[in-house]
């Protein structure tokens, strides 16, 4: 669950596992049905290791795209979490550093039951 007060945002427990805080360890996608501009859309948060996230593309199913809001380091220190909206489903999330370089491209997995679908 991530909180804001005025300008600053809070950590306070996460969903799922928290695999992407160690060395190495692919990014984390946790999705949740919102309404984004008054349709049916996904809000999702995403969690990668390091704090070499500097951007962060939330790429719909219809292939809209949405920048995300970064905190990298500040949110949970030494990690990077990031966050977005889009409208419909979610199909990936896209990581990029401050130089414009992939960080990461992940797609995301089809599931199977609801544990499974917590953790994308």
């Amino acid at each position: 669950m991530v909180t804001r007060q005025g300008e600053r945002w809070s950590y306070e427990w996460g969903m799922g596992t928290e695999r992407f805080l160690e060395p190495g360890a692919p990014m984390e996608v946790f999705t949740s049905d919102a309404v984004v501009d008054g349709h049916d859309g996904t809000l999702a948060i995403a969690g990668l290791d390091g704090v070499d996230v500097a951007r962060a593309v939330f790429v719909g199913a219809d292939g809209s795209r949405v920048e995300g809001t970064v905190l990298a380091g500040t949110l949970v220190p030494g990690e990077s979490m990031f966050f977005g909206e889009v409208p419909g489903p979610l199909a990936r999330v896209i990581a990029y550093d401050a130089a414009g370089t992939v960080i990461e491209d992940h797609s995301l997995r089809e599931c199977k039951d609801p544990v499974d679908c917590e953790v994308r």
